[in-house]
C-alpha cells in the first residue's frame, strides 16, 4: 500500500541518515528482519531499531572490542546454544547475516525481558550492564523514540 511504501521510505531515510554506508537494500533487509522477529517475539519494532541503532549504528559487520558482532552486537560466548538454534531458524547461524543477528539480538533481549521486569534494566541486562551507572538504555529509548516518530 502507498501508507506502507512511505512508511518503509522514511525508515530507509531515517537509517542512512544514522549511518550513510548502509544502502537502501541493506536498509530494507534490516526493516524486514527486525519487523518479522519484533512481531515474532512481541517486541515494538522501533525499540528493535532502537536496540540497533545505539549498538552498531546499523553496521552489520560492527565488532567490538568484547568480540560482539554484527547489527544487535550478539557475544557468540555467551549465546552458543541460541546461535546454534538460529540455524534451524534463519538457515544460516551466521552473526554477520542481517536476519539472524536480529533473530539472535530480540532473543536475548526477551530472555532479559523476563528477568527484569522493567524495559530500562532488560535492556541494561541486554547491554551487560545492569547494577551500573550506564546510559545505555536511556540512549537506546532514545533512538527508539526517533523510530516510533517515523513508524
Amino acid at each position: 500500500t502507498p501508507g506502507e511504501e512511505n512508511r518503509q521510505e522514511k525508515i530507509v531515510a531515517k537509517i542512512q541518515e544514522i549511518n550513510p554506508n548502509v544502502d537502501e537494500i541493506e536498509a530494507q533487509s534490516i526493516i524486514s528482519s527486525a519487523f518479522k522477529w519484533a512481531l515474532e517475539f512481541n517486541v515494538a519494532p522501533s525499540l528493535v531499531l532502537g536496540i540497533i541503532a545505539t549498538e552498531s549504528t546499523f553496521a552489520k559487520h560492527a565488532i567490538s572490542s568484547q568480540g560482539a558482532f554484527g547489527l544487535m552486537q550478539v557475544i557468540p560466548k555467551w549465546h552458543l546454544e541460541k546461535v546454534k538454534d538460529a540455524r534451524a531458524k534463519t538457515g544460516t547461524p551466521e552473526l554477520f547475516n542481517i536476519d539472524t543477528n536480529i533473530y539472535l539480538g530480540i532473543r536475548i533481549y526477551k530472555e532479559c525481558k523476563a528477568k527484569y521486569s522493567s524495559l530500562e534494566n532488560a535492556l541494561l541486562c541486554y547491554n551487560g550492564s545492569v547494577g551500573t551507572n550506564s546510559s545505555y538504555a536511556m540512549k537506546v529509548l532514545q533512538n527508539k523514540k526517533v523510530f516510533d516518530n517515523v513508524i
